[in-house]
């Protein structure tokens, strides 16, 4: 990668090995040979402006991974794209945020269900990469994001709108009809997402190596802030009575998913007028699934991927028990619960800013020790006294693990700069989607694996409000192997580059491996399955007394409300 203090013939060798990261196909005498003579693009199109590139005799402007210079997001050409972020988070603090008044309180559900549900609402993130690959591939009308921006925004609008048709009614039994309803709206404003990520690759990747991450953080730190407002619109519109809340007034279902439509319709017009983006051809995907298979042999990237999914498995093993302990041990409203919510997203806004600022050249692997460190032990310390009634304020058992989300914050927005790194021209939406694709393939893995690790303690609503010894004591077991299992996701460290120097030396010198890369495919796919229909098969009466589902075993059926 080019500097402003080196040579130009050192720039543009840098810059071609660059490029030749994942879209350029070589055959194995010219990667011998280092000729670049009989490249093949996808399209004649991107073949050109990689010429221009590596033909304008200039380095990359101080370290930027791409031409064009810092673009100014509050400009007339890219505040649609801010917009579009902020709508995305308002819809992803709300919607989740409804689970527990809804699914938990008004429907009764077990812990089970309600983590199913929780996990459910999430899944359609799993699916990040064919969206991402499906608009680097197909441009409408010759453009790759604002067409699947708009797409995305109605079909979330109509999901809304049939949601805000429909009587509200009760019973345990309704749980799998929102949950399904709320998974549809999730699929569209996620699509959205995908769209505007490749976009925001692109503006990030102009920026010079000392401030690259700055468009990124500010880009999160808007959509974490409209979480914010989302889960506090939750908190106040769904506390009352008929949630367990303190207040005489409250919204139904309804009348809250029209207040979401009318903001999701809102986002629609200012996707498509007040956000630029360039022209592109169609690529063949017979031309881009080898791009996309050369890129995931390539060290630098299922290094990356192998960190993100196995941290993520890991660290994300939790309690099943844990909705049960917060409405029976703490006894919390749904105000408390919202606004918990409020307070852990607003210290992650801080984080995110702050990173912004003052951490963009921090050391990646000192940051996630020391964040998950932090992290692990409140946590933990928290869950314990909790469980042993040594404190069960509140304020002790929300507030304080609010507040460790700056903390835990720091550690995230640090972990999605390599993204930047690793994206290429072309395939900006597919590389950005795969690598967060991970994460969220890791989280429903991870409920699967807590609910086959809890089933045999037992965890039920009954005896968890017996809160005797026996429960004590089988809680303690599910929290220490909860702390244990993210203690065990740092010795997995050595994965995570140091920096963005780091980064771009492994992409360049790391090399690669088919058989890697095979392996990479063949965990990420056993993964989305296994996620998929576990899932499923926890939502069906007939298949959620299953162990592996988290159920006790179909010969010892037990209640579901309890």
């Amino acid at each position: 990668m080019a500097t402003t203090n080196e040579a130009p013939h050192q720039a543009r060798c840098d810059a071609a090995l660059r490029l030749s990261f994942s879209s350029i196909l070589l055959s194995k005498e010219e990667e011998d040979s280092g000729g670049y003579t009989s490249i093949k693009s996808p399209t004649d199109a991107m073949l050109e402006e990689r010429s221009d590139t590596l033909s304008d005799g200039l380095p990359l402007e101080n370290g930027a991974l791409r031409h064009g210079g810092v673009r100014q997001l509050l400009s007339r050409e890219f505040v649609g794209l801010l917009v579009q972020y902020g709508g995305v988070g308002l819809l992803y603090g709300a919607l989740p945020a409804m689970l527990y008044p809804l699914i938990q309180i008004y429907l009764q559900a077990s812990g089970a269900q309600y983590l199913t549900a929780s996990t459910l609402v999430a899944l359609p993130w799993s699916f990040k990469i064919f969206f991402g690959m499906l608009s680097d591939c197909l441009p409408i009308f010759n453009f790759r994001r604002r067409p699947y921006m708009v797409l995305g925004w109605t079909f979330c609008t109509v999901t809304l709108v049939y949601m805000a048709c429909m009587p509200q009614e009760s019973g345990n039994g309704l749980v799998d009809k929102y949950t399904m309803l709320m998974f549809f709206a999730t699929l569209g404003y996620m699509l959205t997402d995908v769209a505007a990520d490749g976009l925001m690759v692109d503006l990030a990747q102009r920026e010079p190596i000392a401030l690259r991450g700055r468009t990124q953080s500010v880009i999160y730190a808007i959509r974490t802030g409209m979480v914010f407002v989302g889960e506090v619109l939750v908190a106040f519109l769904f506390n009352g009575k008929e949630y367990d809340g303190s207040f005489d007034f409250s919204l139904d279902l309804q009348e809250f998913t029209v207040l979401l439509a009318c903001c999701s319709a809102f986002v629609l017009p200012m996707t498509w007028f007040f956000i630029k983006e360039e022209r592109r051809p169609r690529i063949r995907v017979r031309d881009y699934l080898p791009r996309l298979w050369r890129l995931l042999q390539r060290r630098a990237v299922h290094q990356v991927i192998a960190y993100n999914f196995f941290v993520g498995i890991f660290s994300g093993i939790t309690m099943t028990a844990t909705s049960p302990i917060q409405k029976l041990l703490i006894h919390a409203t749904p105000l408390q619960n919202a606004l918990s919510d409020v307070g852990a997203n607003l210290a992650f806004t801080l984080a995110i800013l702050g990173t912004s600022r003052w951490g963009l050249q921090c050391n990646w692997r000192a940051v996630a020790l020391t964040t998950g460190a932090v992290t692990v032990f409140v946590d933990g310390v928290v869950t314990l006294f909790v469980i042993w009634d040594v404190c069960r304020a509140g304020v002790f058992w929300f507030g304080i693990p609010a507040a460790m989300h700056f903390v835990s914050g720091v550690g995230w927005v640090v972990n999605t700069f390599v993204v930047v790194e690793l994206a290429d021209l072309g395939t900006e939406g597919a590389v950005y989607a795969l690598i967060t694709t991970v994460h969220n393939l890791a989280s429903p893995f991870a409920v699967s694996l807590t609910r086959i690790i809890d089933a045999p303690f037992g965890l039920t609503n009954a005896r968890i409000q017996k809160d005797d010894n026996s429960i004590r004591v089988d809680l303690t077991s599910a929290a220490l192997i909860m702390c244990m299992s993210t203690m065990f996701s740092w010795s997995l460290i050595f994965l995570l580059p140091q920096q963005k120097h780091q980064t771009q030396q492994l992409i360049r010198l790391g090399g690669s491996s088919k058989l890697l890369g095979g392996i990479t495919i063949g965990y990420l796919a056993l993964a989305m399955v296994w996620s998929i229909v576990i899932n499923l098969m926890a939502i069906n009466p007939t298949t959620s007394c299953l162990v592996i589902t988290g159920g006790n075993g179909c010969s010892q059926r037990r209640d579901p409300l309890q």
